[in-house]
């Protein structure tokens, strides 16, 4: 059974979508994925992935993700900053467009 979640971010600029999926063994993962409310588009799209998220908050025009790869747990701190369109992994910087490639 999937459980979904979603929250509204940046004023309203944008959301984040948690969806919670099963993985191997019913060990529950939650994927999540980040949408530009204005266009539909997603920024980042991690549900029905490895990555699970464990926590979020916002501090100004920053989001900081807290989340895990499945299945070894190794914690990754993920900051954007949506005017910019950076993301930091674990403090290094990237275009926000390559997430796909450094979240595999």
């Amino acid at each position: 059974m999937t459980k979904k979640k979603e929250h509204s971010i940046q004023n309203g600029k944008y959301k984040i979508i948690i969806e919670q999926h099963e993985m191997r063994m019913s060990h529950l993962v939650n994927g999540f994925a980040i949408v530009n409310t204005a266009t539909k588009s997603h920024v980042i799209n991690l549900l029905n992935s490895i990555w699970d998220l464990v926590s979020f908050e916002e501090e100004g025009e920053k989001i900081i993700l807290q989340c895990r790869k499945y299945p070894y747990g190794i914690p990754y701190t993920l900051k954007i900053i949506f005017s910019k369109r950076i993301l930091y992994v674990n403090g290094v910087k990237h275009k926000i467009e390559y997430h796909k490639e450094l979240l595999k």
